[in-house]
């Protein structure tokens, strides 16, 4: 929730909030087309763990949410 929450927040530049889009979409990508899985496998098709870079979609999601909740944050409504 705080992942998502940070494409919302208000406090981020536009810029920073759109990079991290892409970045995210790529990750989550990256879990679905076979090339983008082996471009993570260094072009060889995985033995044992498809998705052994998931730890890294993990990471981002938990940074995402670290730099929007924080103590002074507010959920604003729009009016």
């Amino acid at each position: 929730l705080g992942a998502v929450l940070y494409f919302f927040n208000r406090r981020e530049k536009i810029t920073g909030r759109l990079t991290a889009g892409l970045i995210t979409l790529f990750l989550l990508a990256s879990f679905c087309i076979e090339a983008l899985d082996l471009f993570w496998h260094a072009g060889q098709f995985p033995v044992w763990y498809p998705y052994r870079f998931s730890y890294l979609f993990s990471f981002w999601c938990i940074w995402l949410a670290a730099r929007t909740l924080q103590p002074d944050f507010r959920i604003k409504w729009p009016a």
